[in-house]
């Protein structure tokens, strides 16, 4: 009888705490997003286009349930995707984790051809890259894009009339413009990361080839080939492994995370996947010094495996909520334990590869401190206050 009192005290209180702490706050973010896009965001980048037409980058874009290209990493704290359309006409992306598997995940920007100077832009083949496939200007040097991409931001937010109601500083944090906003005495963050986007199939990169071979209820072989259809993004974040090399991309399959954990009804089989990993990313949020050195993307990262572990509609009923979340946290453990998180999409990349097993354990201990609470007191556990 305790174990089934226990077991329903903590689907309530997850359920409790999606609504009081997490709805409440996404309603919060999305109206501090959009005021952020529409007064600086889209006019600081139809800006840029204006000051210089090869740095021309799509607005983000708002849909049902999620902005485009964004990433909310803190209360008031978020982060664009800006991808340059207009930079590269044709573009090849050398994927260096088929190679190298310490280069999961980064690789270079063939630069084929552009209607544009970018001179300023690229690099020669680097002695790295695979000696076909590079005709034409070299590779685009992710450092250069980044720095002048942060100036054309400075000169751009600079150059907007004058508000009462919302001012707009820059700053730099590793080579990426940081906007800083102060709306009506709100203050409010947006990094503006830009990217170069690979959006159709056959542009599938060769070290996710692995992706879509075990299928199942969840992830069924129609849902494969529409998540292949986003493609991927190249992001100017360098290599951990390789921290000299100036001129790697990050791959980024945001737009498929997105599709994957997307949904229409908070009630749906979906919802009820993607309201778990919501709340562990918000008691990481509360609790981000003790987490370190565990970020967002980790959390998302091993809950696409659990999804994948249980694919079964009949796994997120209601009732197996509480179940469901205890098992994540134990799964998040045993990855810190392991010192593995493998990439969802490329295989052979751990995310866990460049940090020590002492930071790793740590964790550890905050997550089973956490599984504990949830496990004896869930209605009374300070992670869910």
């Amino acid at each position: 009888m305790a174990t089934v009192r226990i077991h329903n005290e903590l689907n309530d209180a997850l359920n409790n705490f999606t609504k009081v702490k997490i709805q409440t706050s996404r309603e919060g973010s999305r109206k501090a997003i959009s005021l952020c896009l529409e007064n600086a965001v889209k006019p600081i980048l139809a800006k840029i286009g204006e000051i210089q037409p090869r740095f021309k980058a799509e607005p983000p874009l708002a849909t049902s349930s999620y902005f485009e290209g964004l990433r909310v990493s803190a209360p008031n704290k978020f982060e664009f995707l800006v991808s340059l359309v207009q930079l590269l006409c044709f573009r090849g992306f050398d994927d260096l984790g088929q190679r190298n598997p310490k280069l999961g995940c980064y690789g270079y920007v063939v630069a084929k051809h552009s209607k544009y100077d970018i001179s300023d832009l690229v690099e020669s083949t680097p002695t790295a890259s695979k000696s076909e496939g590079y005709t034409g200007l070299g590779v685009l040097s992710a450092l250069r894009v980044k720095r002048v991409f942060s100036e054309l931001v400075k000169r751009a937010a600079s150059s907007l009339p004058k508000s009462s109601n919302i001012q707009i500083d820059v700053k730099e944090v590793r080579d990426v413009p940081v906007l800083c906003i102060n709306a009506d005495g709100e203050k409010y963050s947006i990094d503006l990361v830009p990217c170069i986007s690979f959006q159709v199939a056959s542009d599938w990169p060769p070290s996710a080839a692995g992706f879509g071979k075990e299928t199942n209820q969840w992830l069924r072989p129609d849902i494969i080939k529409e998540v292949k259809k986003f493609g991927f993004h190249l992001l100017p974040k360098g290599s951990p492994s390789d921290p000299e090399d100036q001129n790697l991309w990050r791959l980024s399959f945001s737009r498929s995370e997105k599709f994957l954990l997307q949904y229409a009804d908070p009630d749906s089989v979906n919802g009820r996947r993607k309201r778990l990993e919501r709340i562990l990313k918000t008691i990481r949020e509360g609790n981000r010094d003790a987490f370190a050195p565990v970020v967002s993307y980790h959390i998302k990262t091993i809950f696409l495996h659990e999804c994948m572990k249980f694919s079964s509609p009949d796994d997120w009923t209601r009732d197996k909520i509480g179940e469901r979340f205890n098992g994540f946290l134990r799964s998040m453990i045993y990855a810190l334990e392991k010192g593995q998180c493998p990439h969802f999409f490329v295989t052979g990349c751990n995310l866990y590869a460049y940090f020590d097993s002492a930071s790793l354990n740590k964790a550890a201990g905050v997550l089973r401190d956490i599984l504990g609470s949830l496990s004896n007191q869930p209605s009374n556990s300070k992670y869910l206050q």
